[in-house]
């Protein structure tokens, strides 16, 4: 039962990341439409770019991380996994990006 839902929450992750980050971008693209000039624009779109780029980012290192894909969630099985301290960094790198609303 624990392996089980240690897979539907790995499962889960990209999910989530995928929403906020799409929660983001539709929002900026909903200030698009307010036409407040090109400058404004300009900053808007500076926001969206890095914000699709490092959403994706951290979908794919969640994915890629171990080797079996279900080690994962199961660490009982043979394979290699990142060092944590690199999911430590992804972490508070994808923590700074949503803790500002045009980062």
């Amino acid at each position: 039962m624990k392996m089980e839902s240690l897979k539907y929450n790995f499962i889960s992750q990209p999910f989530n990341l995928a929403a906020v980050g799409l929660q983001k971008i539709s929002i900026a693209i909903s200030l698009l439409r307010l036409n407040l000039g090109a400058t404004y624009k300009t900053v808007v779109w500076f926001a969206i770019v890095p914000n699709v780029a490092l959403t994706l980012t951290v979908m794919v290192a969640i994915v890629a991380r171990c080797q079996p894909f279900q080690r994962n969630w199961n660490l009982e099985l043979p394979g290699t996994c990142w060092p944590s301290r690199i999911d430590v960094d992804i972490g508070y790198g994808q923590a700074g990006k949503f803790a500002f609303p045009r980062s």
